[in-house]
């Protein structure tokens, strides 16, 4: 790793190699959104296929010694790692300079021991011009809760894949990661969700869902019918601001 330039005594521009950061112990931080795996995937096919330039920057924490969360970029981190599995495992594509790939060097925006309140405003600057779920955007006291809301929208998303997108404003019958979580964080505090009754917020999802599915919002498509008939998700044919109606 490469020192490119020095903001100040804690604050580096770094310049590594894929190869050394793949090595390096890198985590993601404790407040980031876990990374989407569709979405890694997706990365890591376009790099295999079309081998571009990566000219990325990471910006990246180092809390203690020789520990690395990063802030930004875990979705890129991951797809390194999904490319790096292939090579090892010889399931890359044949023609992929793989020698190339590893010493392709990439940036490191790398603070040292910031303050949670430094990574905070870092995290929001990063994205403020990315519609983030609320839910992330906060400093999380609340683990539990977190876990809960992931496990939810796991279940959900592995249980009806079709009405998941990775868009910015998905068309209806469908949602984003984003915009589900929003909605789980509204539904898991408007009843009140504790570990101890998390059942509860599934059971709303299914009511809600039911009471949708036998009152058809006006002026749907047949198309849109046919796919919630076909996948039984009934769920987005409402915005989050209409679903949050028959939370009470």
């Amino acid at each position: 790793m490469q020192t490119i330039h020095s903001y100040h005594a804690n604050h580096s521009l770094m310049k590594i190699k894929i190869i050394d950061l793949l090595k390096m112990p890198v985590l993601n931080w404790i407040h980031n959104r876990p990374p989407d795996m569709n979405r890694s995937n997706e990365i890591a096919e376009y790099i295999i296929i079309k081998q571009p330039v990566l000219d990325w920057l990471f910006y990246i924490i180092s809390p203690t010694f020789n520990k690395y969360e990063i802030l930004d970029g875990i979705h890129r981190f991951t797809a390194l790692h999904i490319i790096h599995k292939k090579i090892e495992d010889n399931t890359v594509l044949d023609g992929f300079n793989k020698d190339a790939f590893y010493n392709m060097d990439v940036l490191l925006s790398v603070r040292i021991n910031p303050s949670l309140g430094e990574c905070v405003d870092i995290f929001q600057n990063i994205n403020k011009s990315v519609p983030i779920a609320e839910l992330y955007v906060r400093v999380m006291t609340d683990m539990d809760k977190r876990r809960i809301l992931e496990d939810v929208y796991i279940k959900w998303s592995l249980a009806y894949p079709s009405h998941f997108t990775h868009c910015n404003r998905p068309q209806l019958p469908n949602t984003n990661r984003d915009k589900f979580i929003d909605l789980l964080d509204y539904i898991y505090d408007k009843l009140n969700i504790t570990p101890s009754n998390k059942n509860c917020l599934e059971e709303k999802l299914f009511e809600i869902n039911k009471e949708i599915r036998e009152h058809l919002p006006p002026k749907i498509s047949q198309k849109v019918i046919d796919k919630c008939n076909i996948s039984g998700c009934f769920l987005f044919l409402l915005r989050n601001e209409s679903l949050q109606d028959f939370v009470v």
